[in-house]
């Protein structure tokens, strides 16, 4: 059995991803925001439990709670 270089592999990679390159970066950029909304989610829940525990306003618990709201849809 025959073995094939990685390079041969990355070749055949990049002259695919080169005629897709749009679809490509739309991909890349969608699954990195995805990513980071995943991360800034909990950030969120944490300032609203401070929130809650400080007693803070309703009106700023709700924008909080909306965000999460909001955050996660996206996700």
């Amino acid at each position: 059995m025959r073995q094939i270089p990685l390079r041969d592999y990355w070749s055949l990679l990049a002259r695919y991803l080169r005629a897709q390159r749009g679809k490509t970066l739309l991909l890349a950029l969608l699954l990195f925001s995805s990513i980071g909304l995943q991360l800034v989610n909990p950030q969120i829940v944490r300032r609203f439990l401070d929130a809650v525990q400080s007693g803070s306003p309703l009106t700023s618990l709700l924008w909080l709670a909306l965000l999460f709201l909001g955050v996660a849809l996206l996700c």
